[in-house]
């Protein structure tokens, strides 16, 4: 009877391992990083309950004014999102900055930008020709702004996210969304349009346009051009270069890397 006993215990923990490591690895099988860096478009996509993703890189832009070149570098536009449930991602992000002015009447300014904090909301999947949407809602907080970059009023930005996977290798993303910022007298509506396509499981290229359509000022054109490398299902490395079409930004380039932390360390293995 003992014996029959501890069989039994047995079979019923050895069940339970089996059981836990199923799960374990249906956890894990996820796939491969997405991320909303390094172009406009942010991703449809959101984090898997409770796993956390750190977004970094740095961008450099050429900005032509009234008599005067400027050179404007983000050194770190670190973004953290992390899954709070199976349908809400919660965001972070601070980045420090530089704007040198070549002309002698302007003073070059340094410093943190504001703090901002954002959420995504699954509002539903793609059926069909119906794209994925999830929506963007994010306010940028002044008070942890440097001097030089500190605003009066607190920021809003909201968009829906949209995707369609067009076919294995290739989908088409983009955002529509209003915004009001650097204590804007007035709203500013958004666009944006990225075509993405795989070349294999590891290179990703990308061409987007986007803009900034102020209600009482010229609206501002940009496109962009880029690709992804996957280091391992959770490392991802970007470039991008674009230029503006009518306006006064001649060039930028920005490069980064992302890194999702896994439940499992062990099942983070490379791309094949």
């Amino acid at each position: 009877m003992i014996k029959k006993l501890m069989i039994k215990k047995r079979n019923l923990f050895f069940l339970s391992l089996l059981v836990q490591f199923s799960l374990f690895a249906q956890e894990e099988n996820i796939g491969a990083i997405s991320t909303d860096r390094p172009n406009a478009t942010y991703a449809a996509s959101m984090m898997n309950y409770k796993y956390l993703q750190v977004e970094s890189g740095g961008i450099y832009q050429e900005l032509e004014g009234n008599g005067y070149v400027e050179d404007a570098i983000t050194y770190n536009t670190s973004v953290i999102r992390y899954g709070l449930l199976t349908n809400l991602e919660v965001q972070a992000s601070w980045s420090y900055q530089e704007n040198n002015y070549h002309h002698r009447d302007l003073t070059s300014k340094n410093g943190f930008s504001a703090l901002h904090l954002a959420t995504k909301v699954g509002v539903t999947e793609q059926m069909g020709w119906v794209p994925k949407m999830t929506l963007f809602s994010q306010l940028s907080f002044p008070f942890a702004a440097s001097k030089d970059y500190q605003n009066e009023t607190t920021g809003i930005e909201v968009r829906m996210l949209m995707n369609n996977d067009l076919s294995k290798r290739s989908s088409l993303s983009y955002n529509l969304g209003v915004n009001k910022l650097n204590d804007a007298s007035e709203i500013s509506y958004v666009y944006t349009l990225s075509y993405g396509y795989s070349i294999t499981q590891k290179i990703g290229l990308f061409a987007e346009v986007y803009a900034n359509i102020p209600e009482d000022h010229t609206a501002e054109h940009f496109w962009d051009i880029g690709g992804t490398y996957l280091l391992s299902n959770n490392f991802q490395a970007d470039l991008l270069f674009g230029t503006g079409f009518d306006n006064a930004q001649n060039y930028q380039i920005a490069a980064g890397l992302s890194y999702r932390f896994s439940k499992n360390p062990s099942k983070a293995s490379e791309v094949k």
